[in-house]
């Protein structure tokens, strides 16, 4: 089985000392057989809705706002604004998750135990953030994708612009941004946003 869904976001190196987990994260990470091995900072407002491990028995946390991944003595943040793609392979349980902006990598996998809910989990996260998928063709005629995500918590929208076969959140070419611009503002407007 495949599950596969299509938006944006980014991931941050957050880097600081590990606080001991407590309350339900504690209680799923004891459950799951691992040590409970501290929680992710969370931003004010931000709240766990579901917790797991890797197949390394490295803590895996989903948030109203995020997906964070334990690597050692750092966590790996993923703003569900910034995730192109979720994608889930059953066969190999794993969990992929597709970036968007230059300074993040592109993809990265995540092995999940059978059965684990993190997967519909982020789907249904990334899925929630979109306000508007389209495409439009800018002054040179050539086709772009403008996704406008809202990021969680706020009314602030993320406006992604990728061209076909391009990386998610490459740069469009100079020539292209103002023709883009005047297209988002066109959207904004016809859509009230």
């Amino acid at each position: 089985m495949s599950l596969s869904n299509t938006s944006p976001q980014h991931a941050h190196v957050i880097p600081g000392v590990l606080r001991r987990a407590t309350g339900a994260l504690g209680r799923a990470l004891t459950r799951n057989g691992a040590e409970a091995a501290g929680r992710p900072p969370l931003a004010a407002g931000e709240r766990i809705l579901r917790t797991g491990l890797d197949d390394g028995g490295r803590a895996v946390v989903g948030t109203n706002h995020a997906l964070y991944h334990q690597r050692t003595d750092v966590w790996l943040r993923w703003g569900w604004e910034l995730v192109h793609r979720v994608d889930w392979d059953a066969d190999r349980r794993t969990l992929t998750l597709w970036a968007v902006g230059r300074d993040v990598p592109g993809r990265t996998a995540l092995r999940l135990p059978a059965g684990d809910r993190l997967a519909w989990f982020a789907c249904e996260r990334v899925s929630a953030q979109t306000v508007i998928d389209t495409h439009v063709r800018p002054g040179d005629g050539r086709l772009v994708r403008v996704i406008a995500r809202r990021r969680p918590g706020s009314d602030e929208l993320l406006w992604i612009v990728t061209r076909p076969g391009a990386h998610p959140g490459a740069a469009v070419d100079a020539e292209q941004d103002d023709h883009v611009t005047a297209a988002i503002t066109r959207i904004r407007r016809e859509l009230g946003v």
